[in-house]
């Protein structure tokens, strides 16, 4: 392996020479990258922005470290898939990983964020993470004409040491493109995790602007669960999202995003299934659609902006019927 240490901007930046129609990503394969090493670098110590990559055959990266980088994101992907990061490290950054805009499903397996190392503890004297430093900063909305929305996938990741002010991931809404272009949300964020020596509040949630509406991640282990081990869904705490749920199935979370009055807009709920839907009626005066099933029933309206209907809903069979302005 090779070591990118001390320079003045970035570390290492994949910049492939070969681009293809239609997308004109770049989209040259490489043939192996592992045991590579950045730290220190003034700002990445990894980058795929600007141009992004797409490699025409999936791509392993396999035993990266990544650490002590004095830029905001130590990691950069935008416009990025087909690539799995495994058993690799960050560890000592402000951001470890930034996941932004119109990524297709980059895979982390087997792979450690560490907010605070040995290291910087008995060497440094530091008794806390970089201030608010974020394992995962990971981008949830998705532009409907793209086919390259997918979600960032976890698995077996391990957060340790999130304390203090620092955050295991951070799920945010990109606006750098105009908002009616983009959907609240793509597939679920799949999570399969751990903390060690991590506080509660280190947990990832959303917050509660009307972007945020129909959010949701999956914690497939339950690491970032209330108990620390039971599957379920990161939500928003609102009616329209735990409507068709088991009444007891969800549990306000006490720390994260807060609405005006103060009180905490996410929930987690156990042993659930749910994804994103969106429906088009088809119908030029419909404006609100009521779906029931068994006794439950919930009216959804139009969304105007995308010109359709959104719900998050769990499998099952449901009854739908339209309405136009004047029902």
């Amino acid at each position: 392996g090779n070591v990118a240490a001390g320079s003045e901007s970035i570390g290492w930046w994949f910049e492939m020479p070969k681009k293809s129609a239609p997308s004109m990503l770049f989209t040259e394969p490489t043939s192996s990258f592992r045991d590579n090493v950045a730290h220190s670098c003034a700002d990445h110590g990894f980058t795929t922005y600007k141009q992004g990559w797409l490699p025409s055959t999936p791509a392993v990266f396999d035993n990266i470290k990544n650490y002590k980088n004095g830029g905001i994101n130590a990691w950069k992907s935008h416009w990025t898939g087909q690539l799995t990061i495994q058993n690799s490290l960050f560890a000592d950054n402000k951001v470890d990983l930034l996941y932004g805009i119109k990524n297709n499903g980059i895979i982390l397996k087997d792979t450690r964020f560490l907010a605070l190392s040995d290291d910087m503890k008995e060497r440094k004297g530091e008794s806390s993470p970089n201030p608010r430093a974020i394992g995962i900063k990971a981008s949830y909305n998705v532009f409907p004409s793209a086919t390259i929305t997918r979600a960032i996938v976890l698995d077996n990741v391990i957060f340790e040491r999130f304390i203090s002010d620092s955050r295991t991931m951070d799920l945010y809404f990109d606006t750098r493109r105009p908002q009616g272009n983009w959907e609240g949300m793509g597939d679920p964020i799949e999570a399969n995790v751990a903390m060690i020596e991590s506080d509660e509040d280190a947990k990832p949630y959303f917050d509660c602007g009307d972007n945020e509406k129909y959010t949701f991640l999956e914690d497939v282990s339950g690491g970032f669960s209330p108990s620390g081990t039971e599957p379920g869904f990161i939500i928003r705490n609102e009616p329209h999202m735990k409507a068709f749920l088991p009444s007891d199935a969800c549990m306000p979370l006490t720390y994260g995003g807060s609405f005006s009055d103060g009180t905490r807009c996410n929930a987690f709920c156990k042993n659930v299934c749910i994804r994103y839907v969106h429906i088009l009626s088809g119908i030029a005066e419909a404006t609100k659609l009521v779906l029931t099933q068994g006794d439950t029933s919930y009216a959804y309206y139009l969304d105007d902006l995308h010109d359709k209907f959104r719900m998050v809903l769990p499998g099952g069979s449901y009854q739908a019927k339209f309405y136009d302005t004047n029902d």
